[in-house]
């Protein structure tokens, strides 16, 4: 309950906002073996999430797992992205879940010349 309290309280400041479906696939290169595809897939991790987003940011919330089996645990994140001036200023927390949440940050600036 404490965790869709914060995605609501992050999901406040978005104007214009519309839901969507997201699907996310992360594969490390390493372990990609030519001869096994497709079946080198399921070392992969794959988040499935709903999520809202706007102007100015999203929250997302879903389940995540190995290839298409979406069963390792819950996976979540909230970001937001801002232009001031020239600078592009984007963030997210992202989070999964097996038995308690482990959370990550990521910060980005941008200056664009033109």
């Amino acid at each position: 309950m404490k965790n869709l309290v914060l995605l609501a309280a992050l999901a406040a400041p978005l104007a214009v906002a519309g839901p969507y479906v997201t699907v996310i696939n992360d594969f490390d290169l390493d372990k990609l073996d030519p001869s096994a595809i497709p079946s080198s897939f399921d070392d992969t991790q794959t988040d499935l999430r709903i999520g809202y987003g706007g102007k100015y940011g999203y929250v997302e919330y879903g389940q995540y797992g190995s290839g298409f089996d979406f069963d390792t645990g819950d996976s979540a994140e909230a970001g937001y992205k801002v232009n001031l001036g020239g600078f592009e200023v984007k963030g997210k927390v992202e989070g999964f879940k097996v038995d308690e949440w482990d959370w990550g940050v990521e910060t980005e600036v941008r200056y664009n010349f033109w």
